[in-house]
């Protein structure tokens, strides 16, 4: 089968272009600095497009997942562990041997293969010129997909618990709480969350962020104090449909069984009809910035999305040991942009 764009949930390669990514400025040194940078091909699991396919465009905006030949790199300021990742048939190797393998069709042409969880991106694929050949894919079928997604949902929850139990704690500042990927942190320490191209999943997003509100209005004293602590959270996610930087008072949470206290939405006089034409306004303005069909891309944010060439043939450009850690994807990014 042919397309115009890659399709979902196959497996690529693909491979920075960090002059690609600058050479509109026009600016020789930059350019210069782009050729130096050394890039590597990576393996990759194609999740969604985004946004409407159109020949005419340059490249084509996805999302993607990464493939590791290892455990997953420790990110300890997000609570993730090496066990978080899922492997690929015929790899069969797991700690304590609680996960089964996916299984791709054909069968996966690497034996040493894991899916790395909390490390979905944002990329720019250029456009070929001609049709991609879904033929040579290797991919998951639709069950296989689910059984990855729900093992994946299932680490991001442990992820959740993390942040949300850190939310909730006094700030440490100590030389022992150096940020990854920092000055004075050691190149093992690179986190991916540390890049521009990282992009948290919504899903994840809302959970982390509403847990963590939850916990903090719970437990704090005072509706002020409650304020202050859902500001300083800044997690730039959704809490119940509303940014959490929006929040201006606590009348403006959501009531729910979680306020045992009364204390978001206590406000007795508003109007059942009120009440409603509100409820009904955030619902469709957070539809709006589900951004469904991908189309809110702003220039800036355009020029800070990794450009990719892309190939489904695995085989032609990897090796089990070529394969490139994922982490060192990030860290080109991150050199490209400063």
């Amino acid at each position: 089968m042919r397309s115009i764009r890659p399709a979902p949930r196959r497996y690529a390669v693909i491979q920075m272009d960090p002059v690609g990514m600058v050479k509109h400025f026009r600016d020789p040194y930059v350019i210069a600095a782009a050729h130096a940078i050394p890039t590597q091909k990576y393996l990759v699991y194609l999740l969604l497009p985004k946004g409407l396919p159109d020949p005419t465009e340059p490249w084509y905006e996805f999302s993607l997942d990464f493939v590791g030949t290892s455990l997953r790199a420790e990110d300890k300021k997000r609570g993730v562990t090496p066990d978080m990742v899922i492997p690929i048939y015929p790899n069969t190797s797991y700690p304590n041997a609680k996960r089964p393998p996916v299984r791709s069709h054909p069968t996966f042409p690497f034996p040493n293969c894991y899916h790395w969880v909390d490390t979905e991106c944002t990329v720019r694929i250029r456009r070929e010129p001609m049709w991609y050949d879904d033929d040579h894919a290797f991919k998951l079928d639709i069950s296989q997909h689910r059984e990855l997604r729900k093992t994946v949902n299932d680490d991001y929850g442990r992820i959740a618990e993390f942040l949300r139990t850190q939310a909730t704690r006094p700030e440490v500042t100590s030389d022992d709480n150096v940020p990854s990927g920092s000055p004075n942190s050691t190149s093992d320490d690179y986190s991916p969350t540390d890049s521009p191209s990282y992009s948290h999943s919504s899903q994840h997003s809302v959970v982390v962020a509403g847990d963590a509100a939850r916990a903090l209005l719970s437990a704090s004293p005072s509706r002020s104090a409650d304020i202050q602590s859902l500001r300083s959270l800044r997690l730039g996610a959704v809490i119940d449909n509303r940014e959490v930087d929006d929040v201006d008072d606590v009348d403006s949470l959501r009531e729910g069984p979680w306020d045992p206290e009364g204390l978001a939405g206590s406000s007795s006089d508003l109007s059942l009809q009120s009440e409603s034409v509100a409820e009904s306004e955030n619902s469709l303005l957070a539809i709006h910035n589900m951004d469904l069909f991908g189309l809110n891309v702003s220039s800036d944010t355009v020029e800070l999305m990794p450009l990719v060439d892309m190939w489904l043939e695995l085989t032609e450009h990897l090796t089990p040991e070529t394969i490139g850690n994922p982490v060192d994807f990030f860290k080109e990014h991150n050199a490209i942009m400063r």
